[in-house]
């Protein structure tokens, strides 16, 4: 009775054992059971290739995109130097240019003061002339310009 309750609990009704052990095993079933075994081995076997060539695959993927990573920083620490280099380089045509004006201005200050040397001579010039006229117009004598050392020639004394 034990057994039939629990025949019943399992199987959901009273189960023949003897009819079981006498029946034949059908063949044909073993043969597709083995065949089904033998190809989920194969299937089992092909999946574990592919697993291992995604795990190379990724692998493969990573460094490449390492490298490609690495190849982007080295072009923009280049674009950044070039940067550094134009700015450097546009500073330095800065201070060029800078200096020459300076130079220019420098030079428009020692033209300017040519120029007014050069006005308050021929103003000297004048006035002498005029002098010399005045003098001239008086009846006077006009004595001879004095000469500068420079034209004086060596031995010579100076007139007094």
């Amino acid at each position: 009775m034990k057994c039939d309750d629990l025949q019943r609990l399992k199987f959901g009704s009273l189960v023949n054992l003897e009819a079981l052990e006498t029946t034949d095993v059908n063949p044909q079933g073993v043969q597709l059971r083995a065949k089904l075994l033998d190809l989920e081995k194969q299937t089992a076997a092909k999946v574990k290739a592919e697993d291992e060539k995604i795990v190379q695959l990724q692998e493969t993927y990573t460094q490449l995109i390492q490298s490609s990573t690495q190849r982007h920083r080295d072009v923009h620490d280049l674009h950044m130097d070039k940067r550094t280099l134009n700015d450097t380089l546009k500073a330095g045509r800065t201070a060029a240019l800078s200096d020459d004006s300076i130079h220019v201005e420098r030079a428009r200050e020692e033209r300017f003061q040519l120029f007014q040397i050069a006005d308050s001579q021929s103003r000297e010039i004048q006035i002498l002339r005029e002098e010399i006229t005045r003098l001239a117009r008086k009846g006077g004598t006009v004595p001879p310009p004095a000469r500068s050392p420079r034209r004086m020639q060596a031995g010579q004394l100076p007139a007094i």
